[in-house]
């Protein structure tokens, strides 16, 4: 599947567009409208010291806003604004504690959601570098990287603390991005039910699961024997230019 994929988004001129084009979008565009709400915010309720103390206050104050979750006649319980709580509540709701704000928002002012995706572009760019843009750099093409090359990066021992920086980056990668779009697709789907939400949890979790167990299976490979001497020159060669070692 990722070779086939591969032909198709590392094409002519559509990588440019289906890769670089719509992620650079995408976070500029966040980040845009970021700063114009704020801005807007500011205008209408001025931009003073004093202001800005009492909104962190706020934010610290372990009581949710009244609107932000709602329950209906029958029972149903609805998340009316995910900026303070996340998708569900966080792990303290799921365990049934009741809802809690979440420490990104009392701490920084930010929704889980956007806190995932503002972690999530150093990871995406870490692994671009290792797996893109560095084999484009060494060999103008990156036609080697496959599997094989995420099992060897794993198993790297010249340079100790490879592997160690991806076991962080990579897990990281995978439960920060995973979240961001079942998150964000249930944001702009407007799902407030919190029965529905609760799936998309469980399917946060379970695909971080399975795509972390991937990895650790991969780590497993004895690249000394799938790959050939002369890729394993290769990757070498991707290697110690990623760590700066000319």
């Amino acid at each position: 599947m990722l070779s086939m994929s591969r032909t198709i988004y590392q094409g002519s001129g559509l990588e440019n567009i289906l890769v670089w084009g719509s992620l650079s979008l995408h976070v500029l565009s966040g980040i845009t409208l970021r700063i114009l709400r704020n801005r807007r915010y500011r205008e209408k309720y001025g931009g003073s010291k004093a202001l800005d103390n009492k909104l962190k206050r706020k934010r610290r104050n372990s009581q949710l806003d009244k609107d932000t979750i709602s329950k209906s006649y029958d029972g149903e319980v609805s998340v009316n604004d995910d900026s303070e709580v996340g998708l569900m509540g966080g792990i303290t709701n799921f365990f049934g504690f009741g809802f809690r704000k979440s420490y990104l928002f009392r701490k920084f002012g930010l929704s889980p959601l956007q806190a995932t995706g503002y972690l999530s572009v150093p990871l995406v760019a870490y692994h671009a570098l290792q797996t893109r843009i560095i084999p484009l750099l060494v060999e103008g093409d990156s036609s080697y990287i496959s599997l094989d090359y995420i099992s060897y990066i794993f198993n790297d021992v010249r340079h100790t603390s490879g592997p160690i920086l991806n076991w962080i980056v990579y897990p990281s990668l995978i439960g920060f991005t995973t979240y961001h779009i079942i998150s964000g697709w249930m944001k702009w789907l407007n799902v407030k039910s919190l029965t529905k939400r609760k799936i998309g949890a469980g399917l946060v979790n379970l695909i971080s699961l399975i795509g972390i167990y991937s990895i650790y299976s991969l780590s497993k490979v004895d690249t000394n024997i799938t790959v050939a001497k002369f890729v394993q020159k290769q990757f070498d060669l991707y290697i110690d230019r990623f760590y700066l070692k000319f």
